[in-house]
């Protein structure tokens, strides 16, 4: 057997059994087919500032974390997307995450935001309540991550 055909083999069985690993992971469903799903609720845009580790790079270039002020506190049994800016003059967001207390969990880290659109400064973090004994002020302070000066690719 070549070493090209044995390739090819390798390669379409992966293929398919991936897709067929992201149907059994989806649940059933036809591709393309509409799938009941609540829509996320986004929190008032906050800009972060509390200011965590940052990285120098050659020149002028850092890296930063930034950290909301404020806790992100969904309602009991729901979700929340928080929009976290970098501030001015920080650069761009190019990465995000949470620090939750127990019982919420990090649902949602994106550049684009739930309805698509993307803004350079800004990251979104969904953080959702998991359990039904959390205390009444349980949540998560988003962070971002900001690059300044530096080729992202």
């Amino acid at each position: 057997m070549s070493k090209k055909l044995l390739i090819g083999a390798v390669g379409a069985v992966v293929v398919v059994t991936g897709g067929a690993g992201a149907f059994a992971i989806a649940g059933d469903g036809v591709p393309g087919e509409e799938r009941a799903t609540a829509e996320p609720i986004v929190a008032a845009s906050i800009t972060a500032r509390g200011t965590g580790a940052t990285y120098r790079a050659g020149g002028d270039g850092t890296i930063a974390t930034y950290f909301a002020q404020s806790a992100t506190r969904p309602s009991e049994g729901a979700g929340l997307v928080q929009e976290i800016k970098c501030p001015r003059r920080a650069g761009s967001a190019i990465d995000g995450g949470a620090r939750t207390s127990q019982g919420i969990v990090v649902s949602y880290l994106s550049k684009a935001a739930p309805s698509g659109d993307v803004r350079d400064r800004s990251y979104y973090v969904g953080v959702e309540d998991i359990s039904a004994d959390n205390s009444a002020n349980a949540g998560a302070f988003a962070e971002v991550v900001c690059a300044k000066g530096i080729n992202v690719r």
